[in-house]
């Protein structure tokens, strides 16, 4: 099975085909042994996101945070913020993940629904996402509809499309008093996710090419010192160590193709020799290239 890859343009969006103007949703059931080494690299997307957690438990990564998110827990993610999963020690993990548009919710902007529910929440800046627990009663209830939306809109049975729509209103009913309810204070502050954006998107763009640390520091405006910082509070590595992950990243569907020399890779992933790429492969990933095209991809 060929490994899926998150294709994104050079600020960190997704590119893939948009969705349906009519009926502005999508539902998918996913593993991360989809993606290659268990990997779905940051990116974001102008629709909202919801996930649930069925088997195991994955490493998500939003705004300029980590969370673990384990079996019957779910997340739902504001639009346009950068958002990454990942194995936790290398065990698959099951979920289900939910796309969709404002419009699906609230019909024209210029609806009371939409002016009075929707944008209300959408436009709050400190809103990144909102973990849901299934210990909260309320929470459960959504990690419940979540469920439910994804088997109606995979099974499409008739009417499926009003069912679905009426499951995401009682949803985003159930968001908008959980919203509500939180004391200012309690909301995630977004100003490091702006610039950890701003970092990504300068590494994503030139990762092929030699980077160094005030490089990177100058794109996010910051020091360098403060740079490293908040790489290590987000992602427990520093700007270059984040670059030789992503740079690995890279190869993945490079050694899965098949078609080019370790030594192509290497430089084509943004490595200066074939003999320093596989050592920081082996470091990343425990084997060596050869090895993961033997043992991983042909799966």
């Amino acid at each position: 099975m060929e490994k899926k890859k998150i294709q994104i343009d050079k600020e960190g969006k997704e590119l893939r085909q948009p969705l349906d103007g009519k009926f502005p949703i999508s539902a998918e059931f996913q593993k991360l042994s989809y993606y290659a080494y268990g990997v779905c690299i940051c990116h974001w997307h102008p629709e909202m996101e919801l996930l649930i957690v069925t088997e195991g438990v994955l490493e998500q990564q939003v705004g300029g945070e980590i969370h673990k998110i384990s079996e019957n827990e779910g997340i739902f993610i504001n639009s346009h913020i950068m958002h990454g999963t990942r194995m936790v020690d290398h065990e698959d993990c099951s979920y289900r993940v939910i796309r969709f548009e404002p419009a699906l919710l609230g019909g024209g902007t210029r609806s009371l629904i939409y002016e009075k529910y929707v944008k209300t929440l959408q436009s709050l800046k400190d809103l990144r996402y909102r973990i849901l627990r299934p210990e909260d009663m309320q929470q459960r209830r959504m990690v419940d509809l979540i469920y439910k939306i994804t088997d109606t809109y995979v099974k499409r049975e008739v009417c499926y499309e009003l069912e679905v729509q009426g499951l995401m209103l009682e949803l985003w009913g159930l968001l908008f008093k959980l919203i509500g309810n939180v004391e200012e204070n309690e909301i995630q502050m977004n100003r490091e996710m702006y610039k950890i954006q701003d970092a990504l998107a300068y590494i994503q763009m030139y990762y092929k090419n030699p980077l160094t640390l005030e490089e990177i520091a100058e794109a996010c405006m910051m020091s360098k010192s403060s740079c490293c910082r908040l790489f290590k509070k987000v992602f427990r590595q520093s700007p270059m160590e984040y670059v030789t992950s992503y740079r690995i990243q890279q190869s993945f569907m490079l050694i899965a193709d098949g078609r080019c020399s370790i030594t192509e890779i290497a430089y084509e992933s943004g490595f200066t020799n074939s003999s320093y790429f596989t050592e920081m492969f082996r470091k990343v990933t425990g084997m060596t290239p050869t090895q993961y095209k033997r043992e991983v991809c042909r799966r």
